[in-house]
């Protein structure tokens, strides 16, 4: 869902690197990790152009490296997620795994933290009737700071509507994934 490949895995120029929307860090990988050393990354900063970028990362295999990392931070995650569905009763399908992964690596407050994705989910569950609007929803809201009684997606645009709206297109792009893996 990060826009880095195809549903069926091939590679999208942006897997090799690109600029995040949200906060205007380097990404590189499947994952658009953004936590590579700045020695990894000096090169592709003061190239000039994307595709010079692209091209540093992809010869010093900088998106396979990010992949590395992430994938350890992923296998966390999904620990997490499992162990809070346990404690709220939940047994999680495919789709709802997934896309609180997603969810975790594009933020982990939202996918992990108190009033995050599980706690969403078991509302949505009692809420919303529809499964896929139950994921969608509890992607959306969990990045609602109960605290602050305000959003918390800076890089969203903190309005419902563009929440909604990204969290739409990475639940699709995921659905698509599943899809053609099965």
């Amino acid at each position: 869902a990060e826009g880095t490949r195809q549903p069926d895995g091939t590679k999208n120029s942006a897997y090799y690197w690109h600029t995040d929307p949200g906060n205007g860090a380097n990404n590189f990988g499947t994952f658009s990790y953004q936590h590579l050393s700045d020695r990894d990354t000096q090169a592709v900063r003061q190239a000039p152009t994307t595709a010079d970028k692209q091209l540093i990362s992809a010869k010093n295999n900088l998106p396979e490296k990010a992949d590395r990392y992430q994938l350890q931070r992923l296998k966390a995650y999904h620990e997490q997620l499992r162990s809070q569905a346990l404690a709220k009763n939940l047994t999680l399908n495919q789709a709802e795994l997934v896309n609180g992964l997603d969810l975790a690596n594009q933020s982990p407050a939202a996918g992990l933290y108190p009033g995050g994705y599980i706690d969403r989910l078991a509302q949505m569950k009692q809420l919303v009737d529809d499964p896929e609007e139950q994921i969608k929803e509890a992607r959306v809201w969990s990045y609602w700071d109960m605290d602050r009684n305000r959003w918390d997606a800076p890089g969203l645009g903190n309005q419902y509507e563009s929440i909604r709206h990204d969290q739409e297109r990475r639940y699709q792009q995921i659905k698509l994934a599943l899809e053609e893996g099965n």
